[in-house]
């Protein structure tokens, strides 16, 4: 298998049944650069065109067995890119004529020079590459139109099947670590017997710099290449063509085009299509990296733009909550005084005997309603309050555990079951244990009043707390499948004052109180919900 500098401009298959003629074109065009193979009669023509694939074919038209008719004919119907010329006397110039009206190029009359019939097989030539040409530059608007390798791979291994007439293909990459890798064939990646010769032999012509300026040519005919022993043993392939695939100076890798014995040896005018071919892929190649590389980076974008979104939202939030903090206090501190004021005086008419029945059930309501009023000032205060939090080591499997001792009758009251996935290697945290307590109660009553009460209260209502942990951060995830938040008033469940429920006994402020306590805690806590399907509230903290 020798490395061929000079390649055979065309492979041409000459007929006819006078060894003068065949011996002297085997001869001449032989000189000019051509592979000549001779038939002499026509149905050796035929089976020669059966078992071989020829660029031009120079039939006589009268040849015994088989005419140069049939000659034609059988050319047509196994490789119609081929060309054929018609030889003839002057007895058959309208057999001829005849011919090229079935696909013949041209004729050539008996008795010819030799240079007329170059002159003629240069410009077959011509056409059958002008053919090739139009075809790739057909195919190019197929791979510039692929942005992405899986879509490209097999278009570029079917054009090559067709187009340069290949039997086995294969693109060989340079990955990110500089090395090798097989990234398309025309033969199974992970079965094909001959997978690793391919890798090696790329490896061997890049290593001694054969790839340099010009493709490689390998003939399995001869076998002195030092560069393929030991490669493709058993194969049927007749010869390699490795081109190497470059943008500018950048090396990509090498495609491998390979024919066996159904087609002819690589030709110059193949090695110059496929250098069109090659200059194509190289640059769709670059491409496609070029918009994967986009799509990464488009990606990031959108992270950073939701963090950036999401940062913002914590910003207006906390905005919020900080003008809504001094009113608050404000409001509290005024109302805390007059309140007490009542309780006070109402407990103290409460212990008078004279009261009459009626007159004390009027006050003990006055009483009541001033217990809630002091629960609200007490809400505000607590949610105004700059006090930091007392930080120990807590567990929070027993914290969840001392809250479900709390709410346990009235869930089982309202027919919630209640699931508990406690993981019992969660780490413990630093923290408030009353505000850490108070922030997971209130989750927990949220999922409660997330369900239908009353008559309407069917089906199933679970209520799932889950803890666990990862990277330093411990999880408490408290999903229900109740009745689920729209997307509108997802984005304001942790506003000061926002309630859906009823503004008479509830004022929207037990999540902002929780999110505050939970960024206390250098914490974060988020949901996802949509209607009719539930919601999971999740708060993360770190681990002691």
């Amino acid at each position: 298998m020798n490395m061929v500098q000079q390649n055979i401009k065309a492979k041409i298959l000459v007929a006819d049944d006078e060894q003068g003629i065949r011996d002297l074109l085997k001869s001449e065009l032989g000189i000019c650069g051509y592979s000549i193979d001779t038939a002499s009669d026509g149905e050796e023509a035929i089976e020669k065109i059966k078992q071989d694939r020829y660029d031009i074919v120079i039939t006589d038209i009268k040849m015994p067995k088989a005419d140069g008719l049939k000659v034609l004919a059988s050319v047509k119907k196994v490789s119609p890119e081929t060309e054929v010329i018609m030889a003839t006397g002057y007895a058959t110039v309208e057999n001829a004529v005849s011919a090229m009206k079935e696909g013949a190029y041209d004729f050539v009359q008996k008795p010819f020079n030799v240079e007329e019939v170059s002159v003629l097989v240069e410009r077959a030539l011509e056409k059958s590459e002008l053919k090739t040409l139009i075809a790739l530059y057909e195919s190019s608007k197929a791979i510039f139109s692929s942005l992405k390798l899986e879509k490209l791979f097999p278009i570029m291994i079917n054009l090559l099947k067709n187009v340069i007439k290949a039997d086995e293909i294969a693109l060989l990459l340079f990955d990110n670590q500089n090395q090798m890798y097989l990234a398309a064939a025309s033969f199974s990646l992970v079965y094909y017997p001959h997978k690793g010769s391919f890798i090696t032999l790329a490896e061997r012509l890049f290593s001694e710099d054969r790839l340099v300026d010009a493709p490689a040519i390998f003939r399995f005919s001869e076998k002195n290449e030092p560069m393929m022993k030991g490669l493709f043993q058993n194969s049927e392939m007749q010869s390699i063509a490795a081109y190497p695939v470059r943008l500018k100076d950048r090396k990509l890798g090498v495609l491998m085009v390979c024919r066996t014995r159904n087609h002819s040896e690589f030709s110059s005018s193949d090695i110059r299509n496929l250098s069109i071919f090659v200059s194509q892929i190289a640059q769709s190649i670059a491409n496609t990296k070029l918009y994967e590389k986009l799509e990464i980076k488009i990606s990031e974008l959108e992270g950073a733009y939701k963090q950036l979104e999401q940062t913002r939202r914590q910003l207006v939030l906390i905005e919020k909550m900080s003008a809504v903090d001094q009113v608050a206090s404000s409001i509290a501190n005024q109302l805390n005084g007059p309140i007490k004021s009542v309780m006070d005086y109402t407990a103290a008419v409460l212990k008078k005997k004279s009261l009459s029945a009626e007159l004390k059930e009027q006050i003990e309501k006055i009483r009541q309603e001033s217990l809630k009023c002091k629960d609200t000032v007490e809400n505000l205060l607590r949610f105004s309050s700059h006090k930091k939090a007392v930080f120990s080591e807590i567990d929070v499997n027993k914290v969840i555990k001392e809250i479900i001792e709390l709410m346990e009758y009235e869930l089982q009251d309202e027919n919630i079951n209640l699931e508990l996935e406690l993981n019992p290697e969660t780490p413990k945290v630093k923290g408030d244990s009353n505000q850490i307590k108070q922030v997971l109660l209130n989750l927990l009553v949220n999922a409660q009043q997330s369900f239908v009460s009353g008559a309407d209260a069917k089906g199933d209502r679970t209520v799932v707390i889950r803890t666990s942990s990862e990277e330093g951060q411990v999880y408490v995830e408290v999903n229900d499948n109740g009745c689920g938040i729209d997307s509108k008033t997802l984005g304001r469940i942790f506003d000061p004052f926002f309630t859906t429920k009823d503004p008479q006994k509830n004022i929207g402020l037990g999540l902002s109180i929780s999110y505050g306590i939970i960024e206390q805690h250098n914490g974060k806590i988020h949901v996802k919900s949509a209607p009719k399907e539930g919601s999971s509230f999740i708060v993360n903290i770190p681990s002691a």
